[in-house]
């Protein structure tokens, strides 16, 4: 005798959740066209160029737009960081050296990494967030949206 039981299998996973309202549905012109700036921002982001600035300028398509939003607050994170890690030295008279210099290069690679996927998915044409900051960037600048040549904004 065998004191195995039948289990039910197990339940199937739920479905994937939509994609948020917020994020962008471009059609294939707007790839097109906006996808050598979103590019561009990101690759001029490593050297630290805010060419990204050239997008939320001209605010012309939806995908630049989006990976603008993204390149910027990847900048403004990387300003709290460096400002905070510099806070930590001047107050502890240059001994906190030893623990920002290995943070800062941690978090220095972290922010390569992120530029390095908000770069694959303008090559891509998708407009997905950065991992841990590209929420803020759609809560924090949904405000700034396309304008269309009459003055008008979608």
């Amino acid at each position: 005798m065998s004191d195995v039981i039948d289990s039910p299998p197990p339940p199937p996973p739920p479905p994937p959740t939509p994609d948020s309202p917020d994020r962008p549905v471009c059609t294939a012109a707007e790839i097109a066209s906006g996808k050598a700036m979103a590019i561009i921002g990101y690759a001029l982001n490593f050297v630290h160029i805010p060419f990204f600035l050239v997008p939320l300028i001209m605010r012309s398509d939806r995908l630049s737009l989006y990976h603008a939003k993204q390149c910027l607050i990847l900048w403004l994170a990387a300003l709290g960081v460096l400002t905070a890690l510099g806070l930590i030295v001047i107050a502890t008279v240059g001994l906190g050296v030893c623990v920002v210099v290995p943070a800062y290069a941690a978090l220095w690679v972290a922010g390569v990494v992120i530029n390095i996927m908000g770069m694959v998915n303008a090559i891509n044409g998708k407009c997905t967030p950065m991992p841990i900051i590209g929420d803020y960037a759609e809560r924090w600048f949904a405000g700034i949206k396309v304008e269309h040549k009459g003055g008008a904004t979608a």
